[in-house]
């Protein structure tokens, strides 16, 4: 078995067939997914990223790897994500996998990092390892930990399924708009700085309209606000990478809420505004994706639909 630096564009195809092929439709990969989320992404680290190729040239395993190479993040430098991890049926139990992860961690090492996570990271396909997918037993031997999990989680909604606001606090609630953009940059800045902050400017500087985001305004300031990714609309986020098993998927979240207003039950309400502005849009399903808060969700009527395991490396120098 040969290894080498993986370089990207000449295989992905490769990847997918072979991954399409292997895996459950709930985690079929398109085309403009692998692109957007890994092909395009400048924090794609090539150096710890690697292809096993066997002794017929063919390529049978990949790592996928992306470091922090960005502004903006303090918490993120000298942190590494695998953000994706294959190898083929009929090259399973070889050592393949371990390899891949042996060599990735090694460069990762050389190269200053201190964590390494499973997902996570930023325009990622999972947030952690996928519990269907069997692989926490691999990532433990590893060395890697188990510490928290999360969940995606989904509802079959019709046109009919609108929820009322319990509105206990004097405010207006809509879709924002670029002219918006000044104090929903502000609000970022006080309560969230760090990835949704970062998140938002990505999404600024690409030049999108704000109809991703239902916001919260009280005396001209944002001090609440909830995304919304709807699958139609061209720009990837997490809750709308697995639309191929949807007939209209749109996801909701994350949501968060100005720290001075918590409390009036502002967070149910963005959320069911967001929820209210899916169905308008209608949408056949609402993805959940990423949280641990499944009570809260489960008054909205949905359900988990898939768990992951956050699991992590602490490399030492």
């Amino acid at each position: 078995m040969k290894y080498r630096n993986w370089n990207g564009h000449e295989s992905y195809q490769t990847i997918l067939q072979q991954w399409n092929a292997d895996m459950p439709k709930d985690f079929h990969l398109r085309e403009d997914l692998f692109i957007s989320q890994i092909l395009k992404q400048e924090d794609i680290h090539r150096p710890a990223s690697y292809v096993a190729i066997d002794e017929t040239d063919r390529e049978v395993g990949w790592i996928i790897v992306k470091r922090w190479n960005r502004d903006g993040i303090d918490a993120y430098r000298g942190v590494a994500w695998i953000s994706f991890l294959y190898v083929v049926p009929s090259h399973r139990k070889q050592g393949i996998g371990r390899k891949l992860v042996t060599l990735a961690i090694d460069q990762l090492r050389l190269d200053g990092i201190h964590t390494v996570h499973v997902g996570k990271d930023m325009n990622n396909l999972f947030c952690g390892v996928p519990e269907i997918f069997g692989t926490k037993g691999f990532f433990a031997a590893m060395d890697f930990v188990e510490h928290d999990f999360s969940v995606d989680m989904h509802k079959h909604v019709t046109s009919t399924d609108l929820i009322p606001l319990r509105q206990q606090l004097n405010y207006r609630i809509r879709l924002a708009t670029r002219t918006d953009f000044p104090k929903i940059h502000a609000f970022f800045a006080k309560n969230f700085p760090g990835r949704w902050q970062q998140e938002f400017i990505e999404y600024d500087r690409l030049g999108h309209d704000g109809s991703a985001f239902v916001i919260v305004l009280h005396d001209d300031r944002v001090i609440a606000f909830c995304r919304i990714n709807d699958s139609r609309s061209g720009y990837n986020m997490y809750n709308t990478n697995w639309t191929a098993t949807f007939d209209h998927l749109i996801g909701v979240g994350p949501l968060g809420v100005d720290d001075d207003y918590r409390g009036y039950g502002l967070g149910f309400d963005v959320t069911a505004e967001a929820i209210n502005d899916a169905v308008r849009r209608d949408a056949s399903d609402i993805i959940i994706d990423w949280t641990s808060h499944i009570e809260f969700y489960r008054k909205f009527g949905f359900d988990v639909w898939h768990r992951y395991a956050s699991m992590t490396r602490k490399l030492s120098r």
